[in-house]
């Protein structure tokens, strides 16, 4: 993990907007937070692609929120979402928390060992905007 930046004198207007260098400081803090991934990839239709692995070795155990669209009009049919809960002992495993509550009709998250997969089933080849955070 990148070390926080230091935190800067306090830059306020008189309407709260932040000024420099808090902006500079807010981004810096962004770009150090672990496991924030974001990304699209070309997916076949009705093949399940791997878009993270997530690794199960102790102290990496926590929760994970996963996110995949595609930019289609049909938020019901092509947005999917899930929450993976690693326990990161010696013995480590991951499960999805509520699997198929999240997908649309087109558009999945599974999890096949510890390789997150997204599958779509529109019919023909898709680019597939996703993400996934680390919480905790």
């Amino acid at each position: 993990m990148n070390a926080l930046p230091p935190v800067p004198q306090p830059n306020i207007t008189q309407n709260d907007t932040l000024l420099p260098p808090w902006q500079s400081w807010f981004q810096q803090l962004l770009n150090s937070l672990p496991f924030l991934f974001n990304g699209s990839i070309q997916i076949d239709s009705g093949v399940a692609t791997t878009i993270a692995s997530i690794s199960t070795t102790a102290g990496n155990g926590g929760r994970y929120e996963l996110a995949a669209w595609i930019d289609s009009g049909d938020a019901a049919g092509y947005t999917a979402f899930a929450t993976l809960m690693v326990e990161g002992s010696s013995t480590a495993s991951a499960r999805l928390v509520n699997p198929t509550g999240g997908n649309g009709a087109h558009l999945t998250i599974t999890l096949s060992g510890q390789n997150v997969q997204i599958t779509q089933t529109s019919g023909s080849s898709q680019t597939v905007n996703f993400s996934y955070l680390r919480i905790g």
